[in-house]
This record gives C-alpha cells, sequence and structure tokens, in this order.
C-alpha cells in the first residue's frame, strides 16, 4: 500500500479562490460549469505567454512524447492541468437558466496541476479579461473582486484584486501529505456533489455485457477507487514526470495489487439520482451540449483506511468525466456523521 502511495505524493497542486460580483442583472442559460469554463477559455486564448504561444495553447498542449507508453492512451483526450470547482451558490444551480442580480457574488476555484502552476500569472490576467469582456445573455460585465490561494491546513490568503495589478506569488501548495492525518471510522459516506459519471457507453458503440456496463454507470466502491486512482496517476505522469517514462511503467504495475482490498466493502445505502445538465452549444450551432451523472450519497461498510488518504486528497481534484466544466466534484463522510451522531 505504502509502496504505491509514493507514485503519488509528489503530485501537488494550487487552489485559486476566485470571486466575482454581477455589475448588472442577467442570466446564464447553461450549467455554470460550462458558462465559466468556455468564457475563461476564451480569454486565455488572448493571454500570450511567449512569442505566439497563447495560455490556452499550453492548456491543450499533450506533454508526452510518442514513445511514452502512455502515448496512444491519452493522445485522444487527456485530463487537464486546470479543474474548475464551483462555489456552493452554483453548484446546486440545475435549472436551465441561473438569474444574476446585480451586485451578486458569485464564487468558484481553478486548481492548476503540477508544473501547470507556474502559469498562474496568467490565468489572473484571463479571469481580468473575462469580467471586462462579459458573461451571460447579454453579456454583461463583472467586477473581479479578488483571487486568494487556500490551503486544507494553512488556510488562505490574497494573491489578487481589483484594486491593484499586482500579483503575489504562489505559496501554498497542497500535498499527498496533507491528508495523512485524519479519524477513521467504522462507515463511509460518498457524497456526489456535483454529478459524477465514472463510464459511460459511447453512442454508436455496441454495449458489452462488462462489470461497468452491467451497472449502468453506478459507481461501485471498487470502481469509485479503481477510478480515483488512475486519475491521480494520470495526472502525475502528464503534470510531474512527463519525461520519466520509467515512472510510469512501474506506478502501473504496482496499481491492481494496490486496489486489491477495493473489493471488500458492501453498499449498504444508495440515494442517488442520474441527472442531464445542458451545457453551451458548440460555435455554430444552436443545440446544447449534454452532461450525464448522478449526485446523491452511498453508504459503504468500510472499516479500513486503506483508500481514504487518497480519496480525501483527489476529492478536491474531482473524478469522473469534464472535471473542467466544474463536474465530479464529491466528499467524503463519516457513516456516524450522516446520521448527526456525536463523534
Amino acid at each position: 500500500m505504502e509502496n504505491w502511495n509514493q507514485y503519488i505524493e509528489s503530485l501537488v497542486y494550487h487552489r485559486l479562490e476566485v470571486r466575482i460580483m454581477a455589475k448588472n442583472d442577467g442570466f446564464w442559460n447553461a450549467w455554470p460549469g460550462a458558462v465559466i469554463r468556455n468564457n475563461l477559455l476564451y480569454a486565455c486564448a488572448n493571454v500570450c505567454v511567449r512569442k505566439d504561444i497563447y495560455l490556452l495553447d499550453v492548456l491543450e498542449r499533450f506533454p508526452l512524447k510518442e514513445t511514452h507508453p502512455l502515448y496512444k492512451n491519452l493522445t485522444g483526450g487527456f485530463p487537464k492541468g486546470l479543474v474548475l470547482k464551483l462555489g456552493p451558490e452554483l453548484m446546486h444551480a440545475y435549472e436551465p437558466r441561473r438569474f444574476i442580480r446585480r451586485g451578486e457574488i458569485l464564487s468558484f476555484s481553478l486548481l492548476l496541476i503540477g508544473n501547470h502552476a507556474v502559469y498562474y500569472k496568467y490565468y489572473v490576467e484571463a479571469l481580468r479579461q473575462m469580467c471586462a469582456r462579459g458573461i451571460g445573455h447579454p453579456m454583461e460585465p463583472f467586477n473581479l473582486v479578488d483571487i486568494c490561494e487556500r490551503h486544507p491546513v494553512l488556510g488562505i490568503r490574497r494573491i489578487a484584486s481589483e484594486t491593484t495589478k499586482k500579483v503575489e506569488k504562489l505559496q501554498m501548495p497542497v500535498t499527498f501529505e496533507d491528508f495523512a492525518r485524519f479519524k477513521c471510522f467504522p462507515g463511509l459516506t460518498i457524497s456526489f456533489q456535483t454529478p459524477v459519471l465514472l463510464h459511460e457507453n459511447r453512442l454508436g458503440k455496441v454495449r458489452s455485457s462488462g462489470y461497468q456496463e452491467k451497472l449502468n454507470g453506478f459507481p461501485s466502491y471498487y470502481q469509485f477507487v479503481r477510478s480515483v486512482a488512475f486519475r491521480s496517476l494520470k495526472l502525475a505522469v502528464l503534470y510531474v514526470y512527463p519525461e520519466n517514462a520509467a515512472y510510469c511503467r512501474e506506478a502501473y504495475e504496482c496499481i491492481d495489487h494496490y486496489l486489491e482490498r477495493a473489493c471488500i466493502p458492501l453498499l449498504q445505502r444508495a440515494a442517488l439520482e442520474r441527472i442531464s445538465l445542458a451545457g453551451t452549444p458548440k460555435e455554430g450551432e444552436k443545440k446544447s451540449i449534454l452532461f450525464h451523472g448522478y449526485i446523491g450519497e452511498i453508504d459503504y461498510s468500510d472499516r479500513t483506511s486503506d483508500y481514504r488518504q487518497l480519496m480525501l486528497y483527489m476529492q478536491e481534484l474531482g473524478v469522473g468525466n469534464d472535471t473542467i466544466y466544474g463536474l465530479g466534484q464529491y466528499r467524503i463522510n463519516s457513516w456516524k456523521n450522516y446520521r448527526n451522531e456525536q463523534i
């Protein structure tokens, strides 16, 4: 178990908390994660990092060489070095339209993973441009209230605001070891805060009779832990050790052994709902992109701490499809906490 953890202990991220305030009334006609993501990426396309290279180019650049063992597996679509997390006032905005009132403050987080964090100043500039350009229908400008760096242990510090052009240096990387100390309770509740989709049969493909297909995407404990583990490893491969092919091979040799005990916990209770959310249409099209996934809670009879540290750490980075749209957010809680018992 410890031998596998060493492969992701170098995976770090910086969490930027962003607050913006509406200058006028308006509305967003899609899932807020899609609205923020698409407007931010538009701004990224206009922020120059170096000659003829823009921030969007950096975000979309695939960092592995053709000789890398994961090149074929990831080149068609790879986890980005940026994760979007919605604030509580946006997280559950499932209605087709989200009305924005003048003076309303909206919050979200940007998590910059591994070596991608060196571009943090350019993301601050992109956020400024996004607010100045405007968001919604009609396009209404926002004030950038502030941007803070948050750490689960060290707290929070402001690095930028509307009143100053200066951007403070990032100082608080979040590490795997920051989640090493926690209490282990007899049971586990996983709360899916935004839609989580771990597996989906792609359109045009014949449905198989495999384990995941039989579950119809329902996230079993093993499937959930497996998805979390592989996502953490892929992020480390892409944004910590992109040049180290030997690291990748060694880690993948260990992961099946690491996941063996994930088959033990039993399902105790499930209160899940599969929902669909409308995103923004692709350029030149009228039909909206649809996002699917489960929200709600699952209880498992997990009496060990085998995977708790990994799950705690990765709950910030999300799991499943479309995390860059603010999906895949989850929280783990004790079974006792769910029943409001005194701990």
